[in-house]
């Protein structure tokens, strides 16, 4: 099907976006991505936007994605009250449509989203599986912790099965060998708004490192994940702390609470993009009513500086800006002691 390259939205990108390009079948068009700023060759682009409705966008460089909506034609520059309502429609018909009765996707069906529980108390230590997962994480953050002592502040998985069927998901998963092989050696952890389980493969001579299982498909679905944290948007100022993976933000977590360089209760995010989306997860922050945000990105070493200046460009109401990166290794999934902070001021 070769979508609907005539309908009013691509007019008006087309008129005012360069490059515009309309790949071969017509089911898709591409554009400079307004969260990473795209690659440094301007006639690059790397933002993917479906013919079809509801109009799905994709950027193949910073993992940015969702349905197009007044947000992305903002960015983009495009500031018409009509095309802002029309895509509103649009996303709202589809989203309608999506939530009908029990969700169901990829032979997934189960409850509203909301209801799904992560943390499922293994203090017997029976589960081989369970018990498995708990220990390689003690041994890479250098812990000596129990299930009780992670509880459900970042929403493992420990056990994939005992999840489906605690959560009563019904997934048929025998054609998928990708799961199969993440039933046993997988860890998985929700991410932020349930609709993804990220998993990471423990065993490093497996056939996959990184793996996500979609759970509920929504218009606009968030990939990225958090560390369950009392956050009010009535206080004066959010401290956002960032890092692409998921091991690398437990690792800053433990790293700033062993150094006392947060308190618990104060107003403070850790979030993992997953990737480098961090301009599609700062704006999320923004769409929340959060307009006052220290933030501090812990970089991969092999992330330049340079990099992070599309942040900038875009503002997105960052009081103060601070990037890390880690002398002793590449990144962040690793025990306090091997971690040693170099920091610079960006804002």
């Amino acid at each position: 099907m070769n979508g609907n390259i005539n309908h009013k939205l691509f007019k008006i990108l087309k008129k005012n976006i360069y490059p515009f390009k309309i790949t071969t079948s017509k089911d898709e068009v591409s554009i400079r991505c307004p969260y990473c700023g795209d690659s440094l060759n301007t006639n690059s682009t790397h933002l993917y936007i479906s013919t079809e409705e509801p109009f799905l966008f994709h950027c193949k460089k910073c993992n940015a994605s969702g349905v197009v909506n007044y947000d992305l034609l903002h960015k983009l520059g495009i500031f018409n009250s009509e095309l802002d309502s029309l895509v509103s429609k649009i996303s709202l018909k589809y989203s309608n449509n999506i939530n009908k009765n029990n969700k169901k996707i990829n032979n997934i069906s189960f409850k509203n989203n909301l209801d799904i529980v992560s943390f499922i108390n293994y203090d017997n230590h029976k589960n081989k599986i369970a018990n498995k997962n708990l220990n390689y994480l003690n041994k890479r953050f250098n812990l000596n912790w129990d299930f009780k002592d992670y509880g459900d502040k970042f929403n493992i998985i420990w056990d994939l099965k005992d999840f489906f069927s605690y959560n009563e998901i019904n997934k048929s998963y025998t054609s998928d060998k990708k799961l199969l092989e993440l039933f046993e050696t997988g860890i998985g952890f929700l991410s932020y708004d349930k609709s993804y389980i990220i998993f990471r493969n423990r065993n490093n001579k497996g056939s996959y490192r990184y793996y996500n299982l979609l759970l509920i498909k929504n218009v606009n679905n968030k990939k990225f994940y958090t560390i369950k944290q009392n956050v009010s948007v009535l206080q004066p100022k959010l401290n956002v702390i960032m890092a692409e993976g998921i091991f690398d933000i437990i690792g800053v977590f433990l790293y700033m609470k062993e150094n006392k360089l947060f308190k618990e209760n104060t107003n403070n995010i850790f979030i993992s993009c997953n990737g480098k989306s961090f301009n599609q997860t700062l704006s999320y922050i923004n769409y929340m009513g959060f307009l006052n945000n220290n933030l501090y990105i812990f970089s991969d070493s092999d992330v330049k500086i340079k990099f992070y200046k599309s942040i900038l460009y875009n503002n997105y109401f960052i009081e103060n800006f601070y990037l890390f990166y880690n002398i002793y290794n590449k990144d962040y999934g690793v025990s306090v002691d091997k971690i040693n902070l170099k920091k610079y001021k960006l804002k």
